[in-house]
Formats: C-alpha cells, structure tokens, sequence
C-alpha cells in the first residue's frame, strides 16, 4: 500500500509544482509584478543561497536538490522529491507599489489570513486548520501561516502540511514557504527545515 501511496504522491508533486502561487493572483491589484528571477541575480555555493538583488541569503538542507521557481515569483525551490518536501522563496515586488512593513496589529494579521484564504480558495485549493501568528524573521515583523490542505489523486487524499512566513522589508514581500505531506514527513526533516529557516539572513547591514 505505500508503495501504491508514493508513486501517487509522484503525481500530486508534479501538480503542486505546476502550480502558481496564490500571491501571483494578488499581485494584478497592487500594479505591475517585477520579481527579477534572472540567473544573474543569485549563486549557489553548495547548500548555501545568495540572492545579490534582494540582499538575502539562506542555507538550505544538504542533498536536497535546486530547482527554479515555477511560478513567476518563486526566485529558488529547494525539494526532496522522494518524499515531496519543498522549501520555496517568493518575492513579491511592485513598479509602483511599496508595501508597508508589517505592524503586527489584529487588523493587519486578519486581513492578511482573509486574503491568503481567499487566493487560495479562487486557486481551487480547500484548506482547513488555517492558523494566522504573528512572529518575526530575524527582528523584522513577521506574520506565519499555518494551514492543511487535500490533494486527491485517484482514489487517494493525500494532507499536505503548509508553512508560510511573511515579511515585508523595504516595500518587498518576502514568503517562506514549506509544503510537504504528513504521511512522508519525519522528525528529522522538521528538525532540518527549521534549521533552514533559522539561517535566513538579510545581507544588507540590518540583521
């Protein structure tokens, strides 16, 4: 049976590879998107991430493999594609929008959660257990999201877990984002994945 379990999961993390990031959606109110996602931007020095553009760097999970972003936002995906772990970064950038830096307010906190919620839901994706926190990567503000969502491939349902940390710095929306599902999931991957996040480093002076 979990054979027949994995070579499904292979499928369902074909579709989640394919598709777009719900932000990608947000993005046509706030104007013209202009994430840049050229190979000039960023250099890969073993697991280590380093993005020369937008002054971030951050050191990923030894054999897990680079791949590119496959939306238009994603500048890095890092997977472990035997069992459908990914780590993904998503720049959100506008011509003529400056985001504000997050505040941490119930208000602010709200109506993130409501727009995520909803950019998921017009994406086709039902998800449950949502969870809105207000944390901080690094010292900057930032507002994590928690929530569980079901892909059904065939006759099987498979739960994936989804982690998402934003942070607005100099008008820009960084997300962190983690998928992965639960059945595939082992405590030392998570103990990995955190290590990971925790490495997350802007690269501008004010750590």
């Amino acid at each position: 049976m979990r054979n027949v379990l994995h070579k499904l999961f292979k499928m369902s993390f074909i579709f989640f590879l394919c598709c777009s990031s719900p932000a990608d959606k947000s993005a046509k109110s706030l104007g013209q998107e202009i994430t840049d996602k050229s190979k000039s931007t960023f250099e890969i020095d073993g697991t280590l991430y380093r993005n020369k553009k937008y002054k971030f760097r951050m050191r990923f999970i030894d054999r897990w493999e680079f791949r590119e972003g496959d939306s238009r936002t994603t500048v890095i995906k890092s997977t472990l594609p035997t069992r459908g772990i990914s780590i993904s970064i998503i720049i959100n950038e506008y011509a003529d929008t400056k985001l504000k830096d997050l505040t941490h307010t119930s208000k602010e906190i709200n109506d993130f959660k409501e727009l995520l919620y909803n950019d998921f839901t017009k994406a086709g994706m039902k998800i449950y257990d949502f969870e809105a926190l207000p944390t901080f990567l690094i010292n900057h503000p930032s507002i994590t999201y928690k929530f569980k969502s079901d892909v059904k491939i065939q006759s099987t349902v498979l739960t994936y877990f989804n982690k998402q940390i934003h942070c607005v710095k100099d008008g820009i929306l960084f997300n962190i984002s983690i998928s992965y599902p639960e059945i595939y999931i082992e405590n030392e991957d998570l103990i990995q994945i955190e290590d990971a996040i925790n490495s997350f480093r802007f690269e501008d002076g004010q750590y």
